[in-house]
């Protein structure tokens, strides 16, 4: 069993590894980590109870192409896209041009942004990106958050989660089983490429301990909106 370190990873490691943005669009292409379902579900969602027109806030963007089809027939009055990686950020350029909004892109880490940004956002969108935090780190970045987000205002997280008691090896050893069981369209390279991302960079915590959290830095309302059918991948709106 491979053992996995404990500590939180190296910024500059998690750019480096998206910047090679290919291996991830093979993950897109094929819905491994279903986005079909997650767009579904945030757009039902947005829809519903999100104010109209609503300004959104993009933490770890990537390349904007899954925001860029959520927001198109929504009504976003301004949007601003922040994540480490300059490939994916290059490629968010040409993705976002069909939304005709005022559009800023920021190449920057997510907390350092957060602790500058004066601005406040009706809709926080964080997809997959706050599991390569530490559990501390995870919390500071909740409490920001709060602070950026307009009364009324909703985080929408969005990203892998343990099972309740389960452990990060166990975690990590559950989720290599699924990539080489179901993640059967990309080569045996890209397959141990992205197994040895989640090894070195990805700390996912249980649902318990965001909900403990964000109601510790003072949000009132936690709802689970979406988990997969690997009981990996879920979405909380955080208001």
């Amino acid at each position: 069993m491979t053992q996995i370190p404990a500590s939180s990873p190296d910024f500059a490691t998690v750019a480096d590894y998206f910047n090679g943005w290919e291996r991830y669009q093979q993950v897109i292409k094929h819905n491994y980590m279903e986005h079909v379902e997650i767009d579904r579900v945030l757009h039902q969602y947005l829809t519903e109870r999100a104010p109209h027109p609503f300004s959104c806030l993009d933490l770890g963007c990537g390349d904007a192409s899954f925001s860029a089809r959520l927001l198109a027939n929504l009504s976003p009055s301004a949007y601003t896209g922040v994540d480490l990686s300059v490939t994916a950020l290059e490629l968010a350029i040409r993705n976002l041009a069909s939304l005709k909004i005022p559009i800023s892109l920021k190449q920057q880490e997510l907390q350092a942004f957060l602790s500058s940004c004066e601005n406040r956002f009706d809709v926080i969108l964080s997809s997959f990106s706050i599991h390569h935090l530490s559990s501390d780190l995870k919390q500071a970045y909740l409490a920001q958050v709060k602070q950026n987000l307009n009364p009324g205002g909703v985080l929408l997280l969005v990203d892998v989660f343990r099972q309740e008691g389960e452990s990060r090896q166990a975690y990590i050893d559950r989720y290599r089983e699924n990539i080489y069981t179901y993640w059967t369209e990309i080569s045996p390279e890209v397959q141990q490429s992205l197994i040895q991302h989640i090894i070195d960079s990805d700390y996912p915590e249980p649902e318990s301990s965001f909900i403990k959290w964000s109601q510790n830095v003072g949000f009132k309302d936690i709802n689970l909106i979406y988990q997969d059918g690997h009981d990996t991948q879920k979405i909380l709106a955080i208001s």
